[in-house]
């Protein structure tokens, strides 16, 4: 037990000082042990996202108050003593083309580098591609409030892409990894899925790492979600082999959460009354499975 500790602290203290030396220290040029890690996970960790895999973006969307309303009643277009020729046209177009939240230069990077800002993996002016596997996962990602538009698209992958995937424990190229590696990993990506800081100095060393493993000829990198236990990030640094195909557009009707009390550690639980119904199914579930191991000692 001591020694997982020891490990656990010596990853920790390698990639606190490795941040450090980003932020403080030395910017472009660095020679430091935890990269020679980062290097040999890279190409440990390796997975193809094949032709035709869909993945997804998501955006909050701010459209007209009447043109929304038009996208949800298609059949009204005559009410409110409105002029509707151009929301009519608009309909149609959206119809046709499948896009019916943002556009599909909307829906993808921004055409123009002057445009772009500093994020957990891209450095201002760079551009790279932020996707999720699931839909689901990307919406979350925007951290949308109640009540707010989110327009999720799909990104089509037209050409296979090579990327590090550093979602851990997800993988079986992460089982082939040791002890002490599993934990840097944890660390590395841990500071991946934050979400959005204002304090830009944070997304330093996580540009850093994404830019050397870009120049290991890797093509993007997947991660583990922090806002959804079961989702994971891509994002793609070779955005060009990609495209959007369409778009979709939800209205958030409801957030749900689940606290676990932690300190003191008897507390109950705080939870959202949604998923009562599921905790109660899986006490029950487990409850059973203990009846089932007594009964088979039993025998």
């Amino acid at each position: 037990m001591n020694h997982d500790r020891d490990l656990l602290m010596k990853a920790y203290e390698m990639w606190s000082g490795f941040k450090e030396e980003v932020l403080y220290k030395n910017r472009f040029i660095i020679n430091h042990e935890v990269l020679d890690y980062i290097k040999k996970m890279a190409q440990i960790c390796r997975k193809t996202i094949e032709k035709d895999t869909i993945l997804y973006r998501a955006r909050q969307f701010s459209g007209d108050e009447y043109f929304l309303y038009y996208l949800h009643n298609p059949d009204k277009t005559t009410e409110k003593g409105l002029v509707t020729s151009a929301y009519k046209a608009r309909l149609n177009k959206n119809q046709q083309t499948g896009f019916w939240g943002f556009n599909g230069e909307e829906s993808f990077v921004p055409p123009s580098n002057n445009l772009i800002g500093d994020g957990r993996a891209n450095p201002s002016f760079i551009k790279y591609l932020y996707t999720a596997e699931e839909p689901y996962t990307a919406l979350v990602e925007v951290r949308p409030y109640l009540g707010s538009k989110v327009s999720v698209a799909e990104i089509r992958v037209n050409e296979p892409l090579v990327v590090a995937d550093f979602s851990y424990d997800s993988h079986d190229s992460y089982k082939k990894l040791d002890s002490f590696e599993k934990n840097l990993m944890f660390m590395i990506m841990e500071d991946f899925s934050k979400p959005s800081d204002s304090d830009k100095r944070s997304y330093i060393p996580t540009q850093y790492v994404s830019e050397f493993i870009k120049s290991l000829g890797v093509e993007g990198i997947k991660f583990n979600s922090s806002l959804y236990r079961r989702g994971r990030n891509i994002t793609i640094f070779n955005y060009e082999k990609c495209q959007p195909i369409g778009s979709k557009l939800y209205e958030i009707e409801d957030i749900c959460f689940e606290a676990k009390g932690f300190a003191p550690s008897n507390q109950k639980a705080l939870l959202h009354h949604k998923l009562e119904p599921y905790k109660m199914k899986q006490f029950e579930h487990f409850i059973k499975q203990l009846e089932s191991m007594k009964q088979n000692d039993e025998n």
